[in-house]
């Protein structure tokens, strides 16, 4: 299924930034949102995450409200990509790959063999296994 945003609008404070905007987009599919500064791309992407709600309209994502699922729930179905991404910390290739699977690793635990084996398996498939120190 994927997201389906019905007739959505936002505002900050009296100005609206998000005006009626309908569209379907189908799982499985990569989506781009263009725009010049200021157009309100940064706000769209924080109503298909659910870091903000729209004044008007909904956002579903399979058919579900995005209210509807915890914040959990939803980074284990919904993952962006931005287009300046800057890490000012010294972390690893695995380190940064390993943050991926934060939502399926219970609170205050160190991540399971399960989970670096997938790190590893993602490296391999991607051709960055030897970068990943």
């Amino acid at each position: 299924m994927g997201f389906k945003v019905d007739n959505i609008s936002f505002f900050y404070g009296n100005k609206k930034i998000i005006d009626d905007i309908t569209i379907e987009m189908e799982s499985g599919r990569f989506y781009g949102v263009l725009g010049p500064n200021g157009s309100g791309k940064t706000t769209f992407m924080d109503l298909l995450t659910s870091h903000r709600r729209p004044v008007d309209g909904s956002v579903t994502y399979d058919g579900k409200e995005l209210a509807a699922y915890t914040k959990k729930q939803l980074a284990r179905r919904v993952a962006i990509v931005p287009q300046d991404f800057n890490i000012n910390f010294p972390f690893s290739v695995a380190d940064i790959i390993m943050m991926g699977r934060y939502p399926y690793i219970p609170r205050f635990a160190r991540p399971a063999a399960a989970d670096v084996e997938a790190v590893e398996a993602v490296m391999l498939q991607t051709q960055v296994f030897d970068f990943r120190h």
